[in-house]
C-alpha cells in the first residue's frame, strides 16, 4: 500500500512540477541554511580547536585585567577582551620575576608600539607592530621563510621583522631582506620575514593577524614609550606539564607581589577551547534556529498547495471512494505525497549545502563540517514538518463525500 501511494504521489508531483519545483523552494532554502549553518559553526569549532591545540598543553597566557570571568568554582564563564586594554599593563619587572619561577621554560611579553609601517611613498596601516623577544618564536610556534628573527646578538636594536602577508603589501615580489622602512618616522631595518602563519584567529589576547604584523625587539618599542615597556601580554611556556596548574599559581603570586593587586588573567588553552566551544555553540545553535524559519514557512507553503491539490482533485478522491477506498487510504495518500515533497526538498537542500561547503573550502582556508547529526536533523524536521502540515489537507481530502465528489466537474 505504502508503495503504490508513493508511486500515486511521484505521477502526481510529476504532473504539475512547475507547481511542484516552487512548493519544493521553501523546503530546499530551509534544509540548506540549517545544514549550512550547522556545518560553519561545527567547522568553525574544528578549526579553533585545532589551532588552539597547536600551542600544546605546557602553554600559558597572561593578560592586564580581568579579561576572564570566572564562576565560584574557577570555571571560566566568558571573556572581556576590553578589560586588557583598560587595566594598568604589565612590566618588565613582572617579565623578569615570572621568568625565575620554578617549572617556568621560557616566557615573552608583547608590547603594542605602534599601528603602521611604510616604505616610501607606501604606508600600510590598521596593523600591529609589536615588541617582543627572541624567545617567541619557540612559545607561539612560528616560521621564518627568509633571513631570520630578533636575536640577541643583533648589535641594532632597530631592526624589524615582517609577517608575510605585510612583506608582500610593502614590497611585492622583490626581495625585503636589508630594506628600510618606516615606523613612527625612524628607519627600521629588515632582517627576516616570517612564513605565513594558516589561521582563522587572531593571535591571542592582542587580537592581531600574525601574517600581517612587525616584530620589533623591546628596546626600540620602548624608544616610542619614553624608554617604558607596557606589555598586554605574556606567554608562558612550562617545562612540566604536570604541574602546569601549581606553576599558575606561582605565576599568579608572583604577578600579585610585583604588580600589589589581582588585576590580570590568567588561562592556558584547554579553558580557551571549552568556552570558545561554548560560545560557538549558542551562536550556532541561535543561528539554526533563525534559519529553521524557513523551514516553517516551506511547510506552510506544502499546506497551501496540498489544499489546492486536494480541490483539484475531488473527482478523484470520489472515484477512488466509490470503488472501496476507505478514508484511511486517501488521508495516507496525500500524506505521503506531502512527505515525498519534503524528502525531496530536504535531499536537495543537504546537496546544496555540500556544493556550498566545497566552495567555501576552495576558496578560503575555512572548511565547514556537514555532521551526520546536521543532516539526521534538518531532514527528520522536514518530514515532520511534511506530517504537520499535509495532514490537516490529507485529513479534508479523506472527509470528502464520495457522492458530492463525483459530481465535481
Amino acid at each position: 500500500m505504502f508503495i503504490m501511494n508513493f508511486k500515486m504521489a511521484l505521477n502526481s508531483l510529476r504532473g504539475a512540477k512547475l507547481r511542484t519545483f516552487l512548493t519544493l523552494l521553501g523546503i530546499i532554502i530551509g534544509v540548506m541554511s540549517v545544514v549550512t549553518f550547522i556545518s560553519f559553526g561545527e567547522g568553525l569549532k574544528t578549526q579553533v580547536s585545532d589551532e588552539i591545540r597547536a600551542f600544546g598543553n605546557d602553554f600559558v597566557q597572561a593578560n592586564p585585567g580581568e579579561s576572564i570571568i570566572r564562576d565560584e568554582q574557577g570555571h571560566v564563564e566568558s571573556f572581556d577582551f576590553l578589560a586588557t586594554f583598560t587595566a594598568p599593563p604589565f612590566t618588565e619587572e613582572d617579565l623578569s620575576a615570572i621568568k625565575e619561577l620554578e617549572n617556568v621554560r621560557v616566557a615573552t611579553g608583547f608590547m603594542l608600539a605602534a599601528n603602521q609601517v611604510a616604505v616610501d611613498d607606501k604606508e600600510e596601516k590598521g596593523l600591529f607592530v609589536l615588541s617582543t623577544e627572541p624567545t617567541m618564536l619557540d612559545i607561539l610556534g612560528l616560521g621564518v621563510a627568509d633571513g631570520g628573527f630578533l636575536n640577541d646578538s643583533i648589535d641594532n636594536d632597530f631592526v624589524v621583522v615582517l609577517g608575510s602577508k605585510l612583506k608582500e603589501q610593502l614590497f611585492n615580489e622583490a626581495n625585503a631582506l636589508g630594506r628600510k622602512v618606516q615606523i613612527k618616522n625612524r628607519d627600521f631595518t629588515v632582517i627576516g620575514v616570517l612564513e605565513e602563519y594558516q589561521s582563522i584567529l587572531t593571535s591571542g589576547g592582542l587580537g592581531g593577524d600574525f601574517n600581517r604584523a612587525a616584530y620589533i625587539t623591546i628596546e626600540a618599542g620602548k624608544t616610542f614609550n619614553q624608554g617604558v615597556a607596557q606589555f598586554m601580554e605574556f606567554d608562558i611556556k612550562v617545562t612540566d606539564v604536570e604541574q602546569i596548574d601549581s606553576t599558575i599559581d606561582r605565576i599568579e603570586q608572583s604577578l600579585l607581589n610585583t604588580r600589589g593587586s589581582d588585576d590580570f588573567s590568567i588561562s592556558k588553552p584547554e579553558e580557551f577551547l571549552t568556552t570558545i566551544n561554548t560560545i560557538l555553540g549558542l551562536l550556532t545553535t541561535a543561528v539554526t534556529a533563525i534559519a529553521s524559519i524557513s523551514v516553517l514557512v516551506g511547510g506552510i507553503g506544502i499546506m497551501n498547495i496540498m489544499f489546492v491539490t486536494v480541490s483539484e482533485r475531488t473527482r478523484e478522491i470520489g472515484i477512488r471512494k466509490a470503488i472501496g477506498a476507505t478514508n484511511n487510504q486517501i488521508m495516507l495518500q496525500f500524506l505521503i505525497e506531502a512527505i515525498v515533497i519534503t524528502m525531496f526538498g530536504a535531499a536537495i537542500g543537504v546537496g546544496l549545502s555540500a556544493i556550498i561547503g566545497l566552495i567555501v573550502t576552495a576558496l578560503t582556508e575555512f572548511s565547514p563540517t556537514i555532521t551526520l547529526n546536521s543532516v539526521i536533523i534538518a531532514s527528520a524536521a522536514s518530514v515532520l514538518f511534511g506530517v504537520v502540515f499535509g495532514i490537516v489537507p490529507a485529513v479534508k481530502a479523506a472527509r470528502q463525500d464520495p457522492i458530492e465528489s463525483l459530481r465535481h466537474d
